[in-house]
């Protein structure tokens, strides 16, 4: 979704004193947890977080001691950072499900990274687009200022060409138990078909193995030609732009979506289509179901994956694949 510029520090401000706009430098409202840059102290503490072996630290005593420990060091910084404009009403509890086929689940293992898609790559040509009454609101069509790339946009041409591209996505459905419309839409009656079971909580613990800031945040569905936010999403008299991006059409609102997003500039990355970002492997999983399709042949396959990198997950068979009556 367009973003317009809100007041940009004097570092951003060319000589003759009008500000410029800066890709990646997004106008959403200061999150409510500052963000600093890890010290040596948090470096360590990150190193110690982070025990080496197949056993997770978060299901023993001991690993629990040590987040806690580590957390108290200062400078130590969890890199999921709450945002004040961004609702997550489920408990660290809740459970959350990412379906993937083999090579995508095999990607994950090998890296121990997530996927975070560019938001102009995703499939929904709607991803970030502001509601019409917005865009009317603040003139973002008509409305111009100038760029640190000597350009000048209005803020619908700045947020298409610019923010969308820095604007990185990885998605999560919301359930408490797996969905036959998931395993439909991301596998299709492919048979190496994978879904993470994770919580809400794991989700945030994984992102401490790297140095991105990440938001996560509900998917509100709404119509874009009927919607429009009360204040606390305005931004010194501007739409908020991080905001934009959790905002999708009610028609997809079966997919009851929690999302983690990356502003990052499209000159710092430069991706196709997207980045991997490192996390804690052992961290996020809770469990791995293959679908109704596989076989005992595909469920041995992806053992063989987790042994290859040392992890030891339980591997659940699809419920929609078990037959009630022998």
């Amino acid at each position: 979704m367009i973003t317009a510029p809100g007041p940009l520090p004097q570092s951003q401000r060319s000589q003759n004193g009008r500000a410029v706009r800066t890709e990646g430098n997004q106008s959403a409202a200061p999150p409510t947890v500052p963000y600093r840059r890890p010290t040596k102290n948090g470096d360590a503490a990150a190193r110690l977080a982070r025990v080496p072996g197949q056993v997770s630290p978060h299901r023993s005593v001991l690993g629990n001691k040590i987040r806690t420990v580590a957390a108290q060091i200062t400078g130590y910084v969890a890199m999921y950072t709450k945002h004040s404009q961004l609702p997550l009403k489920y408990a660290d509890s809740q459970k959350i499900w990412r379906y993937m086929d083999y090579e995508k689940f095999e990607s994950l293992v090998h890296n121990a990274s997530l996927f975070f898609c560019r938001a102009d790559k995703l499939d929904d040509k709607w991803e970030g687009v502001f509601p019409v009454k917005m865009i009317e609101k603040f003139e973002l069509d008509t409305r111009s200022f100038p760029s640190a790339d000597r350009n000048t946009y209005t803020g619908l041409q700045w947020h298409v060409q610019k923010e969308a591209r820095s604007h990185l996505v990885n998605c999560w459905h919301v359930d408490d138990t797996e969905s036959f419309a998931m395993w439909k839409i991301y596998c299709g009656d492919r048979q190496r078909c994978i879904a993470i079971q994770s919580t809400v909580g794991r989700l945030k613990r994984s992102f401490n193995a790297n140095d991105e800031r990440i938001w996560i945040g509900e998917v509100e569905y709404i119509d874009f030609r009927e919607w429009e936010p009360d204040n606390r999403f305005f931004n010194v008299n501007t739409p908020n732009t991080l905001k934009a991006f959790f905002l999708k059409w009610h028609y997809f609102k079966y997919e009851n979506e929690i999302r983690a997003v990356i502003n990052k500039a499209y000159n710092k990355h430069r991706a196709e289509k997207g980045i991997l970002v490192k996390i804690d492997l052992m961290e996020l999983i809770d469990c791995i179901y293959v679908s109704q399709a596989s076989s005992h042949e595909d469920e041995q396959a992806i053992k063989a994956i987790l042994d290859e990198h040392s992890y030891s997950f339980p591997i659940c068979c699809s419920d929609l694949g078990v037959s009630l009556y022998m």
